[in-house]
């Protein structure tokens, strides 16, 4: 048996509602407004530091992290409910386990907010750990996530699978020496998966319980 771990934005759930409806009440608050004509692709995916930074367009670290806090506020209370799970994945996940796989959850995410929305989602009972960005450690660095699962499960990376959309996932699995599988019903591209290492991509949910079974 193996050890899958499952990005969370744009794998599971499609979480544009919330982190859209989110950032734009936050650059408000910041006297900024929210660029309307921008792919939301560019702000999910990437650690939210990241994408506030370049929403921001600047290098000034402290009010990075107030406009992060701001977010985090308004992720809390509402953005959490914004999201829908991906038609055929909560099918694929429930047989998988029911196989006898390890499955985990690893994101840029909040940690506190992914454990939230797995279980909000019904699918708790399903993975092993849910793992995210903590507070005041920070984890929000895919390389550096996937390592602290590996390191705090014990799981071997030669018997563990990276399942992500984007390229931050992809270049994990592959700084990480795991195995990884890009998917297409999220925002990530072909070619970006692709250039980034995925060892193979799927268009759909049952493509995904087929290859990993």
């Amino acid at each position: 048996m193996a050890n899958y771990i499952f990005d969370l934005d744009g794998t599971i759930i499609d979480p544009e509602i919330g982190i859209i409806g989110c950032l734009r009440k936050t650059l408000s608050d910041v006297g900024m407004i929210y660029p309307e004509e921008c792919d939301a692709a560019l702000w999910i995916g990437p650690p939210m530091r990241q994408s506030l930074k370049t929403l921001l367009q600047t290098d000034n670290s402290e009010l990075i992290e107030k406009a992060l806090a701001i977010y985090r506020s308004y992720y809390g209370n509402e953005g959490v409910l914004g999201c829908s799970v991906y038609d055929g994945i909560a099918e694929a996940i429930k047989t998988l386990r029911q196989d006898g796989h390890q499955l985990f959850v690893g994101t840029s995410k909040l940690e506190t907010f992914a454990v939230d929305i797995i279980e909000k989602i019904g699918l708790k009972e399903y993975f092993v750990g849910v793992y995210g960005t903590v507070q005041g450690k920070h984890y929000d660095d895919k390389t550096e996530l996937i390592a602290r699962i590996i390191e705090q499960t014990n799981i071997s990376a030669s018997e563990t699978i990276m399942v992500g959309d984007r390229k931050y996932d992809m270049i994990a699995a592959v700084n990480n020496n795991i195995h990884s599988i890009g998917v297409l019903w999220g925002y990530g591209t072909r070619p970006e998966l692709e250039a980034s290492g995925a060892k193979c991509i799927i268009e759909k949910p049952s493509e995904l319980m087929q290859e990993l079974k």
